[in-house]
């Protein structure tokens, strides 16, 4: 059995390798695969590169070599990208030229049927036989921003502290790219595919010690048998460091058979995948904009002491809606103390309701918002907060100053703090150069912030 130090050296190696070698690199556009990874490696920052064509022609200008066998110098990866007949071949040339870690990005294995299956055997036999670990195959990759490694085809994301395993290469690339646009930094993005060697537990595991991983978010279609006493062993260790945020499909029945021929997963009982997670501590999403949203708040909000909630609008109706969402989520809105009403009463006319949700009668709003949200911070029945309306609307200078001394207030109380329906460009771009996300919707708020609070209960319980 591999010891757990030569397991972590492999998985060290796979993203921050010295050396890799592209086998099937290639300059055409049409073989997108090959042309992006190839083009990838070469941008990526790692101290030798060699590039592999059976043709030996010029890659990008670069000189290749027909077989993984002719390169001289120690090689730490590669990266197949040949045709799947071929693949149980080169690992045989890998494992000559002896290598460790190889991505199999080729498809045409155990997910289109028995034939497939047979070449994906004859590969992990070669594998085990050699001491070879393997991501893949039918994959997209692996990257490492921290070291500037990119062994996929989509362009490296920017530079952050989320770690994605996803079980779909397609909707991984559709991650990292929506990632992008929203601000959201990555470390270590790995693509399993079939995951005939390594697998998302072993991903798992490792992220869990990974010093650049804060937050690790996964979408899984489904674990390999056997895998399950080990996953809730493995988990239960990282979720007490960090938190792990699963997207698990396949629900329904359809959903089911689609994941099992997409990469030839173990669907399983989807009520089995809940209570495992609910024990090991993991944080169960329901769509794929959850992953992001979820992370970002992780990233960049203290964990909530409880489940008091409260609540600042600009109107009576976002206070109904806010209730509504708590409730059906499990979180409480407490009754205000006297000190913190008294404080509010300093700020607002006698009108308000002198209840939580404070409602900020008849439009008043401005700068007093903000004396009102730092009020809610100082309150002790309160442990995290959220806004509807009112931040925004005053458009000035002074109120991008209150942003940037509410956050101060946030970090000094540790209490989280989700605004939603924030007025005017500007203050939305303020809120998220600080680090802080802005919803649409209050209820999308409260969704957000009830896996933080889930997340505190289950800390809480471990202890």
């Amino acid at each position: 059995m591999e010891s757990i130090k030569t397991y972590k050296s492999n998985l060290d190696t796979l993203f921050n390798p010295k050396s890799v070698a592209v086998i099937g690199a290639t300059e055409n556009v049409k073989k997108w695969f090959g042309f992006n990874i190839t083009k990838n490696v070469l941008d990526s920052t790692i101290q030798k590169k060699f590039l592999v064509n059976k043709s030996g022609k010029k890659v990008f200008g670069l000189d290749t070599y027909k077989n993984i066998r002719d390169v001289s110098d120690p090689v730490d990866t590669a990266i197949i990208v040949t045709p799947s007949p071929g693949v149980p071949e080169v690992m045989e040339d890998c494992a000559e030229k002896k290598i460790k870690t190889v991505v199999i990005i080729t498809a045409g294995f155990k997910e289109i049927g028995e034939d497939g299956e047979g070449l994906e055997k004859e590969t992990i036999g070669i594998a085990r036989a050699n001491g070879i670990r393997f991501v893949g195959p039918n994959c997209t990759g692996i990257s490492n921003t921290h070291s500037n490694l990119n062994i996929s085809p989509w362009p490296l994301p920017q530079k952050g502290y989320v770690s994605f395993v996803s079980q779909s290469g397609n909707l991984g690339g559709y991650i990292i790219n929506r990632g992008r646009r929203e601000g959201i930094g990555f470390s270590k993005f790995t693509s399993g595919g079939n995951e005939a060697d390594l697998n998302f537990v072993d991903y798992l595991e490792y992220l869990g010690e990974d010093p650049n991983t804060k937050v690790i978010i996964a979408y899984v279609e489904g674990l390999k048998e056997k895998e399950g006493h080990r996953f809730i062993g493995v988990a239960k260790e990282v979720t007490k460091k960090k938190p792990v945020i699963v997207l698990k499909v396949g629900r329904t029945g359809s959903g089911s058979k689609a994941a099992k021929s997409h990469t030839g997963s173990l669907a399983g009982s989807d009520s089995v995948y809940d209570a495992a997670f609910k024990q090991a501590g993991v944080l169960r999403v329901e769509k794929i904009e959850d992953l992001l949203d979820v992370a970002a708040a992780f990233t960049s909000q203290p964990i909530p002491r409880g489940k008091n909630v409260g609540v600042l609008t600009s109107g009576g109706g976002f206070g109904v809606v806010i209730a509504d969402a708590c409730e059906k989520l499990h979180l409480s809105l407490p009754t205000l103390s006297p000190r913190t009403v008294e404080e509010i009463n300093d700020i607002l006319p006698s009108r308000w309701p002198h209840a939580n949700p404070v409602d900020m009668v008849g439009g008043v709003v401005g700068l007093k918002m903000y004396q009102i949200i730092e009020a809610l911070f100082r309150a002790d029945e309160i442990d995290g907060i959220t806004t509807a309306g009112g931040i925004g609307y005053s458009h000035s200078a002074a109120e991008l100053g209150e942003i940037g001394r509410l956050i101060e207030r946030m970090k000094e109380h540790k209490k989280p703090f989700f605004p939603s329906v924030v007025s005017g460009e500007e203050v939305v771009k303020a809120i998220r150069k600080k680090g802080l996300s802005t919803y649409d919707t209050p209820e999308r708020a409260v969704e957000v912030l009830s896996y933080l609070v889930k997340y505190g209960e289950y800390l809480r319980r471990s202890l």
